[in-house]
């Protein structure tokens, strides 16, 4: 199944692994069948599977799309929230945080508040 063979050098596309977004990356180089990335990765243009024994069909390229975009910039928001220490949150921040944390347990419908057992 084609992926998409109307990739341009420039390009910023989205590497995928095992079906999911995985990172941002830019054409480098296409030649015939071969898309060549950004670190030197070659790609079936016409079909986006990584040409590489190792990674075999768990990795490819694909167009960036905004849903694919926007599954990144979740992960990125995962680990800045894990990466998150909270004693160092400057008490200006934590009104807005807490903004969006309600936000996100509501994208979510799930209930963040805290009850009595959460207390620090």
């Amino acid at each position: 199944m084609a992926v998409n063979s109307s990739f341009s050098v420039g390009d910023v596309v989205v590497i995928e692994r095992k079906r999911r977004p995985w990172r941002l990356t830019t054409v480098q180089s296409i030649q015939g069948d071969l898309l060549q990335v950004n670190g030197g990765h070659l790609y079936s243009a016409s079909t986006g599977w990584r040409l590489d024994a190792t990674h075999g069909k768990s990795e490819r390229v694909t167009p960036l799309t905004p849903a694919r975009m926007d599954y990144l910039q979740l992960v990125q928001f995962q680990k800045a929230v894990i990466g998150l220490d909270i004693t160092r949150v400057p008490p200006e921040r934590i009104a807005r945080l807490a903004e969006l944390a309600k936000a996100f347990s509501e994208a979510l419908q799930t209930d963040f508040t805290p009850n009595d057992t959460d207390t620090a």
